[in-house]
């Protein structure tokens, strides 16, 4: 896959992950959790929010070789998304999958 719909694939993953988890679903199942975990899943929508604004704004040239280095790990990441958002996966995987997302990106584009 070239670097171009290597980009594009990933921001619809992003997309298709914050659109999960601003779902009333999603809302349902936090609101369930204990506190500090209703606390953990609004720090992952935030930097997940945040992380699609940089990604998507970075341009290609500058990030080509670094999406390239890490597809293995990206194409890996599309595909635990993919499964979480199709199964409406439990709290905890959709969040632990947002947090494997944000570490691959972190590794094409700096996030802070």
């Amino acid at each position: 896959m070239d670097s171009a719909d290597l980009q594009a694939s990933l921001l619809d993953q992003l997309n298709r992950l914050i659109v999960k988890m601003t779902s009333p679903e999603w809302d349902v199942t936090v609101q369930s959790m204990p506190d500090k975990q209703q606390k953990q899943a609004q720090k992952q929508l935030l930097l997940l929010q945040q992380s699609r604004r940089i990604f998507s704004n970075a341009q290609l040239e500058e990030i080509a070789a670094d999406l390239t280095a890490n597809e293995p790990a990206i194409v890996t990441g599309q595909k635990a998304v993919q499964a979480s958002v199709d199964s409406f996966a439990t709290a905890e995987t959709v969040l632990k999958t947002a947090s494997a997302v944000l570490k691959t990106l972190a590794k094409v584009v700096p996030l802070a």
